[in-house]
């Protein structure tokens, strides 16, 4: 496996996508090879970072002479510069290229994005998607936004991210967790990225009205902060609601668990999730989601369950509404069983590995 050095989007010297001027240090902190879980791990230091693009010749150079060793590759990534380096190559020495987008096809509402990936679909975007031989969609709607940069069909496969089941299924609640943020009647969980898109805003617009009727409750937001949080600060101080809220920051999986563990209800009224493996992860570890019925999310709610919010209404109002009838809902607890059992049934890894090994053999043959 080949990546790079970057563990976020601070570490490498560039322009931000939240502060497009500003210049980023450089930190890299992980090994430029090891073995995990039986696979080679080669790192690559990018030397400079544009958006999301990150210039990495000694990964170019390396692909460049090792590439003929391999009978396919998987790129992932769409805007990166990891996988548009992996199509340049393949094509070079005719080596098959398959390729995942992930949730980077979508285009996202501020304007320079908009101008900025238009710009990329005619260019980089195109040449890599022409050159895999198949295109792997974790949903039908993630195909329809191939199929929108002018994808034959016949290359795309729908093949959905998976969960470790076993991992989130019947954890044991963390008291020690639950005292240390106060010991609350209820908990609400948000888990993504702290940026404007993922919907964090929303969930604190409707704290007060939610407060009427549960006001000891506390909503905890985990995630990396992408230049959003002081503004989150700013609103839930705004409302009178900072003391209902808690910032983790990013925490390690171990912590994450925990978490899970204490949640009744888990919110992401996201518009840019290509999928949602987070909102898989709280299902799986019993508690009712509320997602936005958008991208990747729409197809959980359909496929799996939840309570879906309209993103083209009043999204706080939804967000109180969903909330009370989950906490007033008697019927709740097998509707959290239906969604396990279909998690258990169709969204393991194991199926998922099985369905692109296949992908692997038909583009080799």
């Amino acid at each position: 496996m080949l990546t790079t050095m970057s563990m976020h989007n601070k570490d490498i010297r560039g322009f931000s996508t939240s502060r497009p001027f500003t210049l980023k240090s450089i930190n890299p902190a992980l090994p430029k090879f090891e073995h995990m879980e039986g696979m080679k791990v080669y790192r690559f230091k990018p030397i400079f970072q544009f958006w999301m693009h990150m210039s990495n010749p000694s990964m170019f150079i390396f692909l460049l002479k090792h590439i003929h060793k391999y009978d396919v590759v998987h790129g992932h990534v769409y805007m990166g510069a990891e996988s548009n380096m992996a199509a340049k190559v393949c094509r070079l020495r005719k080596i098959p290229f398959i390729f995942t987008a992930h949730d980077l096809l979508s285009t996202q509402r501020e304007a320079i994005i908009v101008l900025l990936k238009d710009l990329y679909d005619k260019i980089e975007g195109r040449f890599t998607l022409n050159t895999a031989k198949k295109l792997i969609a974790l949903t039908s709607e993630n195909k329809k936004q191939y199929e929108s940069l002018n994808i034959s069909e016949d290359k795309i496969r729908i093949i959905p991210n998976g969960v470790d089941y076993e991992k989130f299924d019947n954890l044991t609640k963390s008291k020690k967790l639950l005292k240390n943020i106060g010991s609350p009647e209820k908990v609400v969980l948000f888990v993504a990225r702290l940026v404007k898109y993922k919907g964090a805003q929303h969930i604190i617009k409707a704290i007060p009205e939610i407060n009427n009727d549960y006001p000891d409750i506390k909503f905890v937001f985990i995630g990396e902060d992408q230049g959003y949080k002081k503004e989150l600060v700013q609103l839930a101080k705004n409302l009178d609601v900072f003391d209902k809220c808690i910032f983790t920051g990013k925490v390690d999986e171990k912590d994450l668990l925990k978490y899970y563990s204490i949640a009744d209800v888990f919110i992401l009224p996201s518009i840019g999730e290509g999928f949602g493996l987070v909102a898989l992860e709280a299902i799986a570890s019993g508690i009712p989601v509320i997602l936005a019925d958008a991208g990747g999310l729409k197809h959980i709610l359909s496929e799996i369950g939840g309570y879906p919010i309209d993103m083209a209404k009043d999204i706080p109002k939804q967000i109180v509404e969903n909330v009370k009838n989950i906490f007033s809902d008697p019927s709740i607890d097998s509707e959290i069983e239906r969604g396990k059992e279909v998690l258990k049934r169709y969204y393991t890894w194991g199926r998922v590995a099985k369905m692109i090994e296949r992908v692997y053999k038909e583009v080799i043959s």
